[in-house]
């Protein structure tokens, strides 16, 4: 289910949200590493330490920007 992305989206909470995001999946944490694999099928061959270590910034990005709506990170930032 989509959140819905106020009028005027503080790009700085977004960025700190996706942050969050990566450090969560770096430390292993399944809800976390899960929301990435919904996102992205390819992880979902790799073990959840393998996942923990190649989750990217750029990944965390287009998974907060899929919870928006939007298919990429800057697709999101363009509205």
């Amino acid at each position: 289910m989509s959140q819905k992305l106020p009028l005027l989206p503080n790009i700085d909470h977004l960025r700190l949200q996706a942050k969050t995001l990566l450090d969560r999946c770096c430390i292993g944490d399944l809800n976390a590493l899960s929301q990435v694999c919904g996102h992205f099928p390819e992880f979902r061959v790799q073990g959840i330490s393998e996942i923990a270590s190649s989750v990217r910034l750029h990944h965390a990005q287009d998974v907060i920007a899929s919870q928006y709506g939007f298919s990429r990170w800057s697709q999101m930032c363009e509205t």
